[in-house]
């Protein structure tokens, strides 16, 4: 299949497709579940944090549901991933140097070809939840949204 993929029924209906043009809009969809996803127990730290900071965003958006369980799961994991290579680019530089026999033998740092591994399959996983820059500029977020929260005024 060509084209971009298709956007999830909610995120269509957050972006106001359904008022656009009602004729364009698929009334026969599978039922999203009505469940709400849990935090995996082996979820720690960052992205334990990773995954309360999603999970406001989400239900401020009206998006919080188990349908995302795996997709949420892998977000946080790839999220705590990449900030942990950040740190370690941070601390170590993006290049290691070394005298051998006299000559100096320079080698990238394998921590940041990492870095941007996980920070283009974080990229991803939040286009697929409709969270990048350009679909929260589509998503209206509902009014009770918590004014407190930098990352909710980020994506307001």
């Amino acid at each position: 299949m060509k084209g971009r993929k298709p956007k999830p029924r909610e995120i269509q209906i957050a972006e106001g497709r359904h008022l656009k043009n009602p004729q364009r809009f698929k009334d026969e969809v599978p039922a999203t579940s009505t469940d709400e996803p849990t935090k995996p127990a082996h979820l720690e730290g960052m992205a334990a944090e990773a995954w309360d900071s999603i999970e406001k965003v989400m239900r401020t958006a009206g998006l919080w549901s188990a349908t995302y369980q795996v997709t949420i799961e892998l977000y946080c994991e790839t999220y705590s991933n990449y900030r942990m290579a950040v740190q370690i680019v941070k601390k170590h530089g993006q290049a290691f140097a070394w005298d051998e026999g006299g000559k100096l033998k320079t080698s990238r740092n394998p921590f940041s070809v990492e870095l941007h591994k996980y920070k283009e399959e974080t990229l991803k996983l939040l286009t697929e939840l409709g969270l990048t820059p350009s679909s929260r500029s589509r998503i209206a977020l509902q009014k009770d949204m918590d004014d407190k929260d930098d990352f909710l005024q980020l994506l307001a």
